[in-house]
Protein backbone atom coordinates (compact mmCIF):
# COMPACT_ATOMS: atom_id res chain seq x y z
CA UNK A 1 0.00 0.00 0.00
CA UNK A 2 3.02 2.04 0.69
CA UNK A 3 4.09 2.46 -2.91
CA UNK A 4 0.48 3.32 -4.01
CA UNK A 5 0.79 6.01 -1.54
CA UNK A 6 3.73 7.16 -3.26
CA UNK A 7 2.55 7.34 -6.13
CA UNK A 8 -0.78 9.10 -5.20
CA UNK A 9 1.66 11.63 -3.64
CA UNK A 10 3.38 12.19 -7.03
CA UNK A 11 0.44 13.01 -8.69
CA UNK A 12 -0.13 16.68 -9.70
CA UNK A 13 -3.82 17.54 -9.52
CA UNK A 14 -5.14 19.62 -12.40
CA UNK A 15 -6.23 23.09 -12.68
CA UNK A 16 -9.49 24.67 -12.98
CA UNK A 17 -9.10 26.21 -17.08
CA UNK A 18 -10.99 29.79 -17.67
CA UNK A 19 -13.29 28.32 -19.41
CA UNK A 20 -14.40 26.29 -16.79
CA UNK A 21 -14.63 29.46 -14.19
CA UNK A 22 -16.95 31.03 -16.88
CA UNK A 23 -19.13 27.64 -17.43
CA UNK A 24 -20.56 27.78 -13.32
CA UNK A 25 -17.82 25.71 -11.64
CA UNK A 26 -18.06 26.81 -8.20
CA UNK A 27 -14.82 28.59 -6.79
CA UNK A 28 -15.34 27.98 -2.69
CA UNK A 29 -12.29 27.89 -1.80
CA UNK A 30 -10.76 24.61 0.12
CA UNK A 31 -10.27 25.58 3.94
CA UNK A 32 -8.37 22.75 6.82
CA UNK A 33 -10.97 23.39 9.87
CA UNK A 34 -9.90 21.72 13.41
CA UNK A 35 -12.81 19.40 13.98
CA UNK A 36 -13.47 21.60 17.38
CA UNK A 37 -14.86 24.50 15.05
CA UNK A 38 -17.19 21.89 13.49
CA UNK A 39 -20.41 20.93 14.25
CA UNK A 40 -22.83 18.06 12.90
CA UNK A 41 -25.85 20.00 11.49
CA UNK A 42 -28.89 19.46 13.89
CA UNK A 43 -30.87 19.30 10.24
CA UNK A 44 -29.11 16.03 8.86
CA UNK A 45 -31.22 13.79 7.39
CA UNK A 46 -29.15 10.58 8.66
CA UNK A 47 -29.95 9.93 12.20
CA UNK A 48 -27.71 6.61 12.55
CA UNK A 49 -23.74 6.04 11.64
CA UNK A 50 -23.37 2.02 11.57
CA UNK A 51 -20.34 1.64 13.68
CA UNK A 52 -18.22 -0.38 11.16
CA UNK A 53 -18.57 1.85 9.00
CA UNK A 54 -17.40 4.83 10.80
CA UNK A 55 -14.55 2.54 11.84
CA UNK A 56 -13.94 1.63 8.31
CA UNK A 57 -14.02 4.86 7.17
CA UNK A 58 -11.28 6.11 10.36
CA UNK A 59 -8.77 3.51 9.15
CA UNK A 60 -8.98 5.03 5.82
CA UNK A 61 -8.75 8.32 6.84
CA UNK A 62 -5.74 7.28 8.89
CA UNK A 63 -3.95 5.11 6.16
CA UNK A 64 -4.85 6.77 2.38
CA UNK A 65 -5.97 10.27 4.10
CA UNK A 66 -8.51 12.67 3.30
CA UNK A 67 -9.60 12.05 -0.20
CA UNK A 68 -13.11 14.09 -0.43
CA UNK A 69 -13.57 17.51 1.42
CA UNK A 70 -16.82 17.95 3.95
CA UNK A 71 -18.84 21.13 2.98
CA UNK A 72 -19.74 23.27 5.20
CA UNK A 73 -20.97 26.96 6.22
CA UNK A 74 -20.57 29.49 8.98
CA UNK A 75 -22.88 29.67 11.49
CA UNK A 76 -22.66 33.34 13.66
CA UNK A 77 -25.35 31.90 15.61
CA UNK A 78 -23.81 28.96 17.05
CA UNK A 79 -20.16 30.14 16.03
CA UNK A 80 -19.19 27.53 14.41
CA UNK A 81 -18.64 25.74 11.20
CA UNK A 82 -22.40 24.05 10.31
CA UNK A 83 -21.60 20.56 8.19
CA UNK A 84 -23.44 20.39 5.23
CA UNK A 85 -21.82 17.07 3.58
CA UNK A 86 -19.97 14.50 5.36
CA UNK A 87 -20.98 13.86 8.31
CA UNK A 88 -19.53 10.34 8.47
CA UNK A 89 -16.15 11.81 7.61
CA UNK A 90 -16.54 13.93 10.76
CA UNK A 91 -17.38 11.05 12.93
CA UNK A 92 -15.04 9.02 11.47
CA UNK A 93 -12.18 12.09 11.51
CA UNK A 94 -12.83 12.40 15.64
CA UNK A 95 -12.77 7.95 15.58
CA UNK A 96 -9.08 7.92 14.24
CA UNK A 97 -7.84 11.17 16.49
CA UNK A 98 -7.15 13.80 13.53
CA UNK A 99 -7.59 17.43 14.34
CA UNK A 100 -8.85 18.69 11.03
CA UNK A 101 -10.98 18.05 8.02
CA UNK A 102 -10.06 19.47 4.56
CA UNK A 103 -13.47 21.42 4.09
CA UNK A 104 -15.04 23.51 0.92
CA UNK A 105 -16.83 26.35 2.89
CA UNK A 106 -19.63 27.43 1.15
CA UNK A 107 -19.90 31.37 0.86
CA UNK A 108 -23.45 31.73 -0.23
CA UNK A 109 -26.72 31.84 1.79
CA UNK A 110 -28.68 28.70 2.11
CA UNK A 111 -32.01 28.43 2.76
CA UNK A 112 -33.44 25.42 4.87
CA UNK A 113 -35.14 23.36 1.99
CA UNK A 114 -31.69 23.96 -0.33
CA UNK A 115 -29.46 22.54 2.81
CA UNK A 116 -31.87 19.44 3.28
CA UNK A 117 -31.94 19.01 -0.41
CA UNK A 118 -27.92 19.24 -0.64
CA UNK A 119 -27.52 16.74 2.47
CA UNK A 120 -30.22 14.15 0.95
CA UNK A 121 -28.81 14.27 -2.30
CA UNK A 122 -25.48 13.87 -0.73
CA UNK A 123 -26.78 10.76 1.55
CA UNK A 124 -28.47 8.94 -1.02
CA UNK A 125 -25.34 8.84 -3.12
CA UNK A 126 -23.10 7.82 -1.02
CA UNK A 127 -24.82 5.08 1.30
CA UNK A 128 -29.04 4.26 1.00
CA UNK A 129 -30.97 6.17 3.74
CA UNK A 130 -32.69 4.23 6.21
CA UNK A 131 -35.85 4.94 5.24
CA UNK A 132 -37.34 6.57 8.35
CA UNK A 133 -34.69 9.14 7.65
CA UNK A 134 -35.85 9.62 4.24
CA UNK A 135 -38.99 10.48 5.55
CA UNK A 136 -37.95 13.03 8.11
Amino acid sequence: MSSFRSKLDKLVPPTITPSAKHQGVRQDVLHHIDLERLMPSPDNPRSSYPEEQIQGLADSLTELGQMQPISCYWSGVEQKYVILAGHRRYYAAKRAGLRELAAVVVQEDIDRITMLAKRTAENTARDDLHPLDMAK
